[in-house]
């Protein structure tokens, strides 16, 4: 039997993740942090981990809506710091975009 010991370790919907799945999510589809990423991709060419948390960061000073309300026994289950930045640098700089 495998036990899970901590579920913030836990693969979510193919990323390391709840928190980065999450995080890439918001980006993704809130149109406003979208299009400021592909603005933003343009201008330093590649995404590295340091650049994708600022940037994150910057969007999601809290978090996303979905970090915000997830709480349990007062405390905040998923965050920021959670996320795997790497993984969306990656990620992101896989993606090819037609101007």
């Amino acid at each position: 039997m495998i036990y899970q010991h901590n579920m913030l370790d836990t693969e979510y919907n193919g990323w390391t993740n709840y928190s980065t799945w999450n995080a890439a999510l918001w980006v993704d589809n809130e149109e406003y942090a979208y299009f400021t990423r592909i603005d933003e991709q343009k201008r330093i060419v590649e995404w590295n981990s340091e650049l994708v948390e600022q940037f994150i960061r910057d969007m999601f000073p809290d978090g996303t809506p979905d970090m915000q309300m997830r709480e349990e026994d007062g405390c905040k289950l998923h965050t920021l710091d959670h996320v795997n930045y790497g993984e969306i640098a990656d990620a992101w700089n896989d993606e090819e975009f037609s101007e």
